[in-house]
Order: C-alpha cells, then sequence, then structure tokens
C-alpha cells in the first residue's frame, strides 16, 4: 500500500499487535492510530508483523517478533510502532515481510535481513536460525527490487538477473542439484533461463512460487503448480522446477508491463491495461467466472468486469484495483 501522506489505518488480525494500536484485540472496523502521526509512503506486512517507511526513509515496525523479523534486536511483540535504530543511518526505500522475516532495501541498493532464517531464507552465511538485528547481505551486485514469499525470497538486480534463496522442495528456486530441487538454498543464487540470458525488470513471490517478468514483456513463472500457478495443467505437471515462459498469445499477443502474486493466484497487465488472472479461484481470488466446482484456472484470462487500472496488489488469497 502507497501513500504520499496522511494517517494510517489497520484493521483485521491483531494477535500479535500488528495494527499498530497498542493492544492485540481484533478489529472489524479501519481504525487509525492516535499517537503515530509521522507522514508515511509505504506499509506492508508478514505473516504477523507489519513495516511502515515513513517520507523520510526510517523504518518503523511492530507485531509478532518471534524470529527477531521487527529487527529491534530483541524478539518481544511490539504493539506500537518502533523505530529500527539499527538501520537509522540509512535511508529505505523498501521493505518486504516474509511469513517470519524481513527483507530492507537501502537508497545504496544494499540488502539488509532479519528474523527466520531456518530455510535461508536471509541469505546470510554462517546460516544462523534466526537474527533479530537487520544484517548486511553478502552480495556482489547491487539490488533493485525484491519479494519475499512464505519461507523463500527474490532478488532483482540493477544487471537485471534474478536471484532467489531459501526453500526450495516445491521448486521456487528455479535451480536443480541432481535433478533434484534442492531443500534449501541458503545462499542467492541466480536463476538460468532456459531460454538464455533475459533481462527482468520485476520480480514476485508467491507461498510456494517464483514469478518475473522480462524487458520484452514476457512472464517467466516456476515452483508449485497446484493451482495452476505456473500457467500450466496442474494434473500433469504439479510442480515446475524451472522458469516456465508464459505463452504471449494467451495475453491476446500484448506485452505484460505489471505482474503481481498473491499465495496462490497472479494477475498481470498488459500494455493496453487489460488485466489477466490465474491460479486458485475458490476463494473469487482470480475476479472472473470459472466452471463451477472448480479449484483453479491455469489460463491466464482477462477480468472482462474492470476497465483499465491504475494499481493491483494481492493479498494472500484475495485481489485488490484502483481504475
Amino acid at each position: 500500500m502507497e501513500a504520499p501522506c496522511g494517517k494510517f489505518f489497520a484493521w483485521g488480525a491483531n494477535s500479535y499487535g500488528q495494527l499498530a494500536l497498542g493492544h492485540t484485540e481484533d478489529q472489524m472496523l479501519p481504525k487509525t492510530t492516535e499517537d503515530f502521526n509521522i507522514p508515511l509512503r509505504h506499509a506492508t506486512g508478514g505473516g504477523g508483523h507489519t513495516l511502515l517507511l515513513t517520507d523520510s526513509g526510517q523504518l518503523f515496525t511492530c507485531g509478532n517478533n518471534n524470529k527477531g523479523q521487527l529487527g529491534l534486536q530483541h524478539t518481544e511483540e511490539m504493539f506500537r510502532p518502533q523505530i529500527v535504530k539499527a538501520l537509522e543511518k540509512e535511508l529505505t526505500v523498501c521493505a518486504k515481510g516474509g511469513w517470519d522475516f524481513t527483507l530492507v532495501l537501502s537508497n545504496e541498493k544494499k540488502l539488509y535481513a532479519c528474523g527466520s532464517n531456518m530455510f535461508g531464507q536471509l541469505g546470510l552465511t554462517p546460516v544462523q536460525s534466526y537474527v533479530s538485528s537487520p544484517t548486511p547481505v553478502n552480495l556482489n551486485c547491487l539490488v533493485k527490487d525484491l519479494s519475499t514469499g512464505l519461507r523463500h525470497s527474490v532478488l532483482l538486480t540493477e544487471k537485471g538477473n534474478v536471484l532467489t534463496m531459501g526453500s526450495g522442495k516445491k521448486g521456487q528456486q528455479g535451480v536443480l542439484v541432481n535433478d533434484v530441487p534442492p531443500k534449501i538454498v541458503t545462499t542467492p543464487n541466480e536463476v538460468a533461463f532456459p531460454s538464455g540470458p533475459m533481462t527482468a525488470t520485476q520480480v514476485v513471490a508467491g507461498s510456494h512460487h517464483t514469478a518475473c517478468l522480462s524487458d520484452q514483456g514476457q512472464v517467466f513463472v516456476w515452483g508449485c503448480n497446484k493451482y495452476g500457478q505456473c500457467a500450466l495443467n496442474p494434473r500433469t505437471q504439479p510442480q515446475v522446477n524451472r522458469p516456465h515462459c508464459v505463452s504471449q498469445k494467451v495475453f491476446r499477443n500484448k506485452k505484460v508491463c505489471q505482474v503481481y502474486s498473491g499465495w496462490t493466484h497472479l494477475l498481470a497487465v498488459t500494455d493496453d491495461g487489460q488485466v489477466f488472472s490465474w491460479g486458485r479461484a475458490d476463494y473469487g481470488q482470480l475476479g472472473r467466472p470459472v466452471q463451477s466446482g472448480q479449484l483453479c484456472d491455469f489460463t491466464p484470462t482477462p477480468i472482462e468486469s474492470i476497465p483499465q487500472v491504475s494499481q493491483l496488489c494481492c493479498g494472500s488469497e484475495h485481489s485488490l484495483a484502483i481504475t
């Protein structure tokens, strides 16, 4: 959620204080924080924690902290936003939360990580079970963008390469070791694309899948395909271990300019503003009719009921759009 300024509102589950309201009671209606009036540029969440990025590039966190995912150098839950003091001298431009970990990108394109590292999702060596302070990830490149899944991470380098790390048994790392997907990848690994060198412009992560967009407007997806996330029939191919290029024919031969992912579904926007959806469908997250009783639709199909959109985003099993 992006905004140039204004009040911060929160609602829903609040078991860990992730709504930043000073307590742990769930909220049925949006409620604003009474004593947090710092202008915000971006707000996002993880499994049970919240990340707030201010206009001045400071990072505040609250909520579940059992693995140190708040970056506060301890593991106590915080019911109100706390500034991440370890990053006070940095200007934060991006922060993403996985299930119980956090990745932070500075204005100098340096990557910091904290929280659970049980699956190597932080990319830190030597591997520790968790890290409670934002720790620099040792990379020989600059990071341009990032995304976090349930227990894996994906990075986009300034040169357009794609790096993955963390859990890999569902194929979400995009690599094979002795023809088998590795259970975990503890250091950032560059993904090789079957069609040869490719320049990526965007990366996204679902719960157990990964996707990226090329500078030619092509969508690549790999990992768990239980619900057709990889745009292939899940009955014949429940898992995709290498990047699969989705045919541009399904996008009516238009170039894709943005791609988004929930836990088990994806959205794509073509250069003429049309929104396509595919993946899991039983919660209505695809925003279009599917066959009765059908749990998913693996073919990217236009959402005809909405006009051109200006913003899109996915929750775990829902979708949002602004026209």
